[in-house]
């Protein structure tokens, strides 16, 4: 019996960009793609649904999941201040109840990365800082574009 390997499929969660015609983008930066593909993983991006429980869905294809960073939580998990820049409000509920079902399967490792570990604090019911900086942080922790 000969047995096919294949690389691992990794499921990388999506920011949501509205374009040109109003319509809705899902993206992830290329450095995610790139590591996971360095690493011997196949990535695959996954868009933020409106029907959370199409989140039960989401595990079968994924032998692993990468939270991503992206812009800020909602005022439903940490005050609002001047600087935020809040998430498309698809993708925060899809994220949380991604990460809270992904913790009940324990045969599937998860990485999170910066928001994304933001979202499994919150998850785990954490709490979080509004503004690094108000802290005194020197730390730049956030560098889109780059």
């Amino acid at each position: 019996m000969t047995s096919v390997s294949r690389h691992p499929r990794i499921g990388i969660t999506a920011n949501v960009k509205v374009n040109d015609r109003q319509e809705l983008d899902f993206v992830c930066g290329q450095v995610y793609y790139e590591a996971v593909q360095a690493a011997g993983g196949e990535p695959v991006l996954v868009p933020p649904q409106s029907d959370l429980a199409a989140v039960v869905a989401a595990r079968a294809p994924f032998d692993g999941l990468l939270f991503t960073g992206g812009p800020d939580l909602s005022g439903d998990f940490v005050p609002p201040h001047a600087e935020s820049k809040v998430m498309h409000p698809l993708r925060q509920p899809w994220d949380l109840a991604l990460l809270a079902a992904a913790l009940r399967w324990p045969e599937m490792p998860l990485l999170c990365i910066c928001l994304g570990c933001q979202e499994l604090n919150v998850v785990c019911g954490g709490t979080l800082v509004p503004h690094l900086p108000d802290v005194g942080t020197e730390i730049e922790h956030r560098r889109f574009g780059t």
